[in-house]
């Protein structure tokens, strides 16, 4: 009800109250020609607010304006105008019911029309190498079509080339989801989804191996760095492994086959302005688990051996160590003395 009709009908009432008991001292009618003045008054506000309907005739007109713009594809024409008929018909019931009709109508072809802009959208997104944007975009076909059978076969397609891209890209979790998805929708079969579970474990694996290979590659490259604080710096040169260690004379070996002797070639460089003395019991080795072992006795005994000296500044010193220690892919090798504090990771090949 609008404000007029309502302000209409509270004079109208009042008014008959007015005019059936002489007064309505409250309101200050005092008579039951005052009473007859606000009835009338309640009733042209009533009539007026019954002119802001549109009439007959113009309620037909939206109609016909609607059935037009929805044969010429003008949804949003036709949407606003079967409103306004709409809106406009409410005490006209025959009249409403068409107006309903052409809405429910309007509302079909909308969703056709969004079915069309999603398949080709997505055809476009296909062909110009945009897979997950393309499947994301022909989902939009299958509410209106669950079966538009040139839509699954492009969203197959899709599917198939987003998974792929993603696994170029190293996005592993967006390919498993997406695949995830297109089972869901039944546009890939059980078998070229499995073929495509494991290529993705696959390139997973490899993307994982190289990662490695590169933090491999880059802590070999640092272990050459010389570093520390104090007087001098230290630097890995060279390291290997082997289960057995022989001295000429006799060989060594561990019975339990979970450790091996680790070979560790080192540079120290002075870089202070004094001598510094070195020496390889400063040397200690570091297993991932914690155990720390001095360099082995062995170490004497082997050529090339780094020997305790007295530095000169601005000079280097390199030599092998030999430590007994458990097996791991890495450890720290620690240089502790009086002058100098270093630590460097040391990388098993």
């Amino acid at each position: 009800m609008g404000f007029l009709a309502f302000l209409g009908l509270i004079g109208f009432v009042v008014g008959l109250v007015g005019l059936f008991k002489g007064s309505v001292k409250r309101l200050k009618i005092r008579n039951r020609k005052a009473a007859a003045v606000v009835t009338l008054v309640g009733l042209l506000l009533l009539s007026s607010a019954g002119t802001g309907l549109p009439s007959e005739s113009t309620v037909q007109q939206y109609l016909e304006d609607a059935q037009v713009a929805l044969a010429t594809g003008d949804l949003v024409g036709a949407r606003a105008a079967a409103e306004k008929a709409r809106s406009g018909a409410r005490s006209k019931p025959d009249i409403l019911a068409e107006a309903e009709a052409i809405l429910r109508e309007i509302v079909a072809a909308e969703a056709l029309a969004k079915s069309a802009w999603a398949f080709e959208t997505g055809q476009g997104a296909l062909s110009s190498g945009h897979y997950a944007e393309a499947f994301k975009a022909l989902q939009g076909v299958l509410p209106e079509d669950p079966n538009h059978a040139d839509a699954r076969v492009l969203l197959s397609q899709a599917a198939v080339k987003a998974v792929e891209a993603f696994c170029g890209t190293a996005e592993f979790q967006a390919a498993r989801n997406l695949l995830t998805q297109a089972q869901d929708l039944g546009v890939v079969a059980a078998d070229a989804a499995a073929q495509l579970g494991k290529e993705i474990d696959q390139a997973e694996a490899a993307e994982k191996k190289r990662l490695q290979a590169e933090a491999l590659a880059a802590a070999k490259a640092q272990m050459a760095v010389l570093e520390g604080s104090g007087s001098c710096r230290i630097a890995v040169i060279g390291v290997r492994v082997t289960e057995t260690f022989s001295d000429g004379f006799t060989t060594y070996n561990f019975e339990n086959k979970t450790s091996w002797f680790v070979w560790v070639g080192v540079g120290v460089g002075n870089v202070g302005r004094s001598t510094s003395h070195v020496n390889p019991l400063f040397f200690s080795l570091i297993a991932p688990n914690g155990y720390l072992n001095e360099v082995s006795m062995h170490s004497w005994g082997i050529s090339n051996s780094f020997s305790a000296k007295d530095l000169q500044p601005q000079t280097h010193a390199t030599g092998w160590l030999l430590f007994e220690m458990p097996k791991a892919a890495q450890y720290r090798l620690v240089y502790e003395s009086l002058d100098t504090k270093a630590e460097k990771v040391v990388v098993i090949d």
